[in-house]
């Protein structure tokens, strides 16, 4: 039961793993299509989120067993099956202790990778921001513009009905 734990959190680390290279990838597509990549990075950011809480509480678990295993050893046994199974129970807190270990550097991993989406998130959401405040200063230019010129039109056809009628 414990190795098919073992097995399944390895299985979930490389998986964890995997998509760390994933969001690395996807980071480099940021620079060629910043416009759509916002939204992709949140969602990666929600989910990356997710995962590391799942992560977390996986560990919270994993600790609390290997806790309760370091206190296995101070209940009395039968002397026949004390060796075996303090053997056994220190053999699989060491297999704990490194899942652990494992599990903790790829949460620091994701950590990492997360902190590095909400910079590019937020960097990009300044450039958008930045993108529209220029177009609403040259829009705002273009209507002063406009106004101008409807002034000037105003003021020539007033010219123009004045030297009609004389």
């Amino acid at each position: 039961r414990f190795k098919y734990k073992v097995a399944t959190l390895k299985a979930s680390q490389s998986k964890l793993k995997a998509d760390i290279d994933a969001a690395k990838t996807h980071q480099a597509t940021i620079e060629h299509d910043p416009e759509t990549t916002v939204q992709a990075l949140e969602a990666t950011e929600i989910e990356l989120e997710e995962q590391v809480q799942t992560k977390e509480w996986e560990i919270q678990g994993l600790q609390t067993q290997v806790a309760l295993n370091c206190f296995a050893p101070l209940i009395p046994m039968h002397p026949v099956s004390k060796l075996p199974a303090s053997l056994s129970i220190s053999v699989e807190r060491d297999e704990k202790a490194a899942v652990v270990v494992d599990l903790q550097l790829a949460m620091d991993e994701l950590n990492e990778s997360r902190l590095v989406l909400s910079d590019d998130v937020d960097r990009l959401c300044l450039e958008k921001q930045a993108k529209a405040d220029g177009l609403k200063v040259t829009r705002d230019e273009f209507h002063a513009q406009f106004d101008e010129l409807a002034a000037e039109v105003v003021k020539g056809k007033a010219v123009v009905d004045a030297l009609t009628l004389e």
